[in-house]
């Protein structure tokens, strides 16, 4: 698995190389490399994420290692150090396709590693996640009442005297 550092910057390049490729609102994971993708999604399609085509929460905490809490498409951590590292003076990294290049390898030089979570984050997000999914799945279930089921067991029963 490539590292943060080395996503953002083959991104980087295959933005420079294929600049109508960008577009800051596409909030898809792009199938191809002709395919247009944002940011995120083409990190996401660099990653091996792409065999899910939507930009989920986990996806983007994978690949920025950012707290999962913080990880929506419209606006995350990730993105306000990237505005930190190439401020709105420089030009507009969201609506042009060179400045999100500069921006990306602005981002790299700044953020050599991934900023890590600290181990009770990690957990938390994990047990967020599992909650998620527990929540999903209770959903799904048909927890009507049964009153075919509910009579076979409604009789009373005598307790036993010695």
């Amino acid at each position: 698995m490539l590292s943060t550092k080395e996503l953002v910057l083959k991104t980087a390049n295959h933005i420079e190389k294929n600049p109508r490729c960008y577009h800051y609102t596409s909030n898809r994971i792009p199938l191809c490399s002709d395919d247009v993708g944002c940011i995120l999604g083409w990190m996401a399609h660099f990653s091996a994420a792409h065999l899910c085509s939507v930009l989920t929460p986990e996806a983007i905490a994978r690949m920025t290692c950012d707290p999962l809490y913080a990880c929506n498409v419209g606006y995350n951590h990730f993105f306000k150090r990237l505005d930190e590292c190439y401020p709105l003076y420089r030009g507009h990294w969201r609506s042009d396709a060179a400045h999100a290049v500069a921006a990306l390898r602005a981002y790299a030089a700044r953020y050599p590693e991934a900023l890590g979570l600290p181990v009770w984050a990690r957990m938390r997000d994990r047990e967020a996640a599992a909650s998620q999914r527990y929540d999903q799945f209770r959903a799904s279930l048909d927890l009507s009442p049964n009153p075919d089921v509910d009579a076979r067991y409604d009789h009373h029963v005598e307790p036993l005297r010695g």
